[in-house]
C-alpha cells in the first residue's frame, strides 16, 4: 500500500483561488458535484474564521466571474459554510478526477490553506500513486509531495489527520 500527500496550487480552481484570495482561513472542501460545462455545486468549509474572514470569502466569490450562486448556509461557533455553483471549472481538471482517474482512493478531506490546495491518497500500487504525481504536475504548480508505505487502509474509513 501505498500513501501520497500533495499540496498544489491549482489552475483554474475557483476553491484554491479563494484560498489564495483568503490565505490566512483554513479551508475544507465538504464536498461537490461537477455540474453542466464542468463546473461545480460544492460546499466549503471556512475554519474558524472571522467576519472579516467571511466578508472577503464572499466579496471575492461575488466578483468570480465563474460564480453563478453563492452564499453562507450556516455559521457555527467553529466553521462557516459557503454553499457556491460555479459555471465553469478548471481546464486542466479536478483533482478528484485525476485521484479517480489513477485508482486512489482519497482519505478524509480536501483541504485549502494559503493558496495551497492539500490531499491525501492512497493506492494499492506504487504506479498509480506515480502517475497521478505526473498529472498534477501539469494542472499547477506542485508545492510538494511525498509518497510513503506508511499508515493503514483504516484511514479510508476514519479520515484521521483531516479536518
Amino acid at each position: 500500500m501505498f500513501l501520497l500527500e500533495f499540496g498544489l496550487v491549482h489552475r483554474g480552481c475557483i476553491a484554491n483561488e479563494l484560498s489564495r484570495a483568503v490565505p490566512n482561513v483554513r479551508m475544507i472542501a465538504v464536498g461537490g458535484f461537477v455540474v453542466e460545462n464542468r463546473g461545480a455545486d460544492e460546499i466549503i468549509a471556512l475554519d474558524n474564521p472571522t467576519e472579516s474572514d467571511i466578508e472577503s470569502a464572499m466579496d471575492f466569490l461575488r466578483s468570480a466571474d465563474i460564480i453563478k450562486e453563492v452564499s453562507v448556509i450556516e455559521v457555527s461557533p467553529d466553521r462557516a459554510f459557503i454553499h457556491l455553483v460555479s459555471n465553469a471549472g478548471p481546464q486542466v481538471g479536478y483533482c478528484s478526477e485525476a485521484v479517480e482517474r489513477n485508482r486512489c482512493h482519497k482519505i478524509g478531506l480536501e483541504i485549502q490553506h494559503g493558496g495551497v490546495e492539500q490531499w491525501r491518497v492512497r493506492a494499492t500500487d506504487r504506479p498509480y500513486v506515480e502517475s497521478l504525481v505526473e498529472d498534477l504536475k501539469g494542472m499547477g504548480e506542485l508545492k510538494y509531495h511525498k509518497i510513503s508505505e506508511e499508515g493503514s487502509w483504516e484511514e479510508l474509513i476514519a479520515g484521521r489527520g483531516q479536518a
